[in-house]
């Protein structure tokens, strides 16, 4: 999606893809999506490096013009990965600058206060670790024994960033046979 604007009637989305197109939005969708979506917009509005995806149902009306009718967000990085807040993409953004391997999780339908790692380390010499963003939110209670015990499987020894203990601690270190196969690879991230 590249904006949301006012319209002559209502409101309007502009999409990357079809820019001369606009897609029409009535009243009540927009006030929705403002209430639903105030945080990504939010998140949105502050990077101009994030993209923001949408996914939508449209109808074309008699005049022939399409119109929005269901509509969800998700800010992404500018790598296309999907990120919650400004805290996510700064540890997505250290990953993939360093050319880490790791699996993004994704929230779906889990409510926003149970824990959810933010990637999960696939380059480490043991088992895969999954990192943690601890915020003010976290509550004291739930500790990172809890969120290891979340699934059915078992999880090892968790990366954990407790924010209010200050800068991001240093990530665990990338197996020596991960880092010789991505620099003989040649990959690397633009």
């Amino acid at each position: 999606m590249k904006e949301i604007v006012a319209a002559r009637y209502g409101f309007k989305a502009v999409i990357k893809h079809v820019p001369d197109q606009a897609f029409a939005l009535d009243e009540q969708l927009y006030r929705r999506l403002g209430r639903r979506f105030d945080a990504e917009l939010a998140l949105w509005s502050a990077s101009d490096a994030l993209h923001m995806v949408m996914i939508s149902t449209f109808k074309v009306t008699a005049a022939g013009l399409p119109m929005l009718q269901e509509l969800s967000l998700m800010p992404v990085t500018g790598q296309w990965i999907p990120i919650e807040d400004s805290l996510e993409m700064q540890l997505l953004e250290l990953l993939v600058r360093d050319g880490r391997s790791f699996i993004k999780g994704l929230r779906y339908n889990s409510p926003s206060e149970q824990a959810l790692a933010c990637a999960t380390l696939t380059d480490v010499a043991e088992s895969p670790i999954p990192l943690f963003i601890a915020t003010e939110d976290t509550q004291e209670g739930q500790t990172v024994a809890e969120v290891q015990n979340l699934g059915s499987v078992d999880v090892p020894a968790a990366w954990v960033w407790r924010i209010l203990h200050g800068e991001m601690p240093p990530l665990p270190m990338q197996s020596r046979l991960s880092a010789s196969c991505a620099r003989l690879s040649g990959w690397r991230t633009r």
